[in-house]
């Protein structure tokens, strides 16, 4: 059983199979949140899957797939761009620009 969260969601899974790529990871969370997320944007760098460590109650970027164990909580993180939540906001010269309209 692995659990997979994403958002405000978490889906348990029952494996049949060992998970033993990234890429059969990235299918299966794929086809559990099948409408909120593509195999493109797990690979893309604003996506990171975490892997909870219970020993410590934290969380940490997943590397190896033998980390996962039976009952491992995975979570998918997107990281967005900061200047994503601002309307007409827009990088300049590495800084962030917003114009507001009165």
């Amino acid at each position: 059983v692995l659990f997979l969260q994403f958002g405000d969601e978490t889906r348990r899974v029952h494996i049949t199979h060992e998970l033993n790529s990234l890429e059969t990871l990235h299918a299966l969370i794929v086809h559990m949140f099948p409408q909120k997320l593509t195999a493109g944007m797990l690979k893309s760098p604003n996506t990171a899957i975490l892997i909870k460590d219970e020993a410590r109650n934290v969380f940490y970027e997943l590397e190896d797939v033998r980390d996962i164990q039976d009952r491992s909580i995975i979570k998918i993180y997107r990281k967005e761009p900061i200047y994503a939540s601002y309307p007409a906001a827009h990088l300049a010269n590495g800084d962030l620009r917003v114009r507001y309209s009165y």
